[in-house]
């Protein structure tokens, strides 16, 4: 009976395991191959008590979308080289060459709640606020289905912050 038990556990834990190292996989090749574009910020907050040093980013592309959107989801086409809205649409595809879909939601209270892109918090090593608070861009990667994946926050000149 105890071996069934350890059996059990062992293949369970390698399942996590490999369910793990499949995602950070997943994660790594977006960060090498995914398009790059860079996200204006507005101001926020840089501190949690709870969860140390971090910054919740608050995009300029998020006021465009409240603006232009009726719906809770979907995804802004953005252009990668001009860094602005295109469109809006219900499906991450199609998209034209030079653009790339963004996926948003309506916050945490339906229409009336604040537009978020699908990664909108930055962890710093503590002590280093000063140095991001900073940020006036996001430089972010891009996955298939409109996930954001923060790479690094710059200055006004696009300069990588606390290289």
């Amino acid at each position: 009976m105890k071996n069934w038990k350890t059996t059990a556990l062992s293949l369970n834990l390698a399942a996590v395991l490999v369910f793990f190292g499949l995602l950070l996989v997943k994660n790594e090749q977006v960060i090498s191959n995914g398009p790059e574009i860079y996200l204006q910020l507005r101001p926020v907050d840089p501190r949690s008590i709870m969860q140390g040093d971090y910054m919740e980013l608050n995009y300029s592309l998020c006021n465009e979308i409240n603006k232009r959107n009726e719906k809770e989801k979907g995804y802004a086409i953005v252009g990668v080289d001009k860094e602005q809205l295109i469109r809006l649409q219900d499906e991450v595809k199609p998209v034209n060459d030079g653009e790339v879909a963004l996926k948003y939601t309506a916050g945490h209270h339906g229409r009336n709640g604040r537009i978020r892109l699908s990664n909108h918090s930055y962890f710093f090593q503590e002590g280093t606020g000063s140095i991001y608070s900073q940020a006036k861009y996001a430089l972010v990667k891009v996955d298939k289905c409109g996930n954001i994946h923060i790479v690094h926050l710059c200055d006004h000149n696009k300069k990588i912050l606390g290289k």
